[in-house]
């Protein structure tokens, strides 16, 4: 799953970004990270698997040097133009804060290849 997600982030349309990947599973991802096209871009740090979401992202934080942020599970991937697109709505509007919907798509991988079995559906709003 993580292939996919630094797969999704390598084909981004806007290339000035820096990939810091915090791992809070118990099982190691060094030699995924290292086999991916990311690897000697990303940062990588690996925190206690019961850590909770928020002290992940503090680790990320912490690693991160860039202007803006951007989260993305290690199952989830983005659009390529999906980095560009919200740095362009920050700069555009002078928020500091920009955040985009996602799409819920559901469906299974088998043999690298994802089949789509029930079609987009909107995921709802927290």
């Amino acid at each position: 799953m993580l292939s996919r997600a630094l797969t999704s982030i390598q084909r981004q349309i806007w290339t000035d970004y820096e990939v810091v990947i915090v791992n809070c599973s118990d099982k190691p991802l060094e030699s995924s990270i290292e086999g991916s096209p990311l690897g000697p871009k990303a940062k990588y740090v690996r925190i206690r698997p019961e850590s909770c979401e928020a002290v992940a992202w503090n680790a990320g934080f912490a690693l991160a040097s860039g202007q803006w942020i951007a989260f993305l599970q290690d199952g989830g991937s983005y659009y390529p133009h999906h980095l560009s697109t919200l740095i362009q709505a920050a700069r555009d509007s002078r928020h500091p804060i920009v955040y985009a919907g996602m799409e819920r798509i559901e469906g299974a991988f088998q043999n690298d290849t994802f089949s789509i079995e029930t079609g987009a559906l909107p995921c709802a709003p927290l």
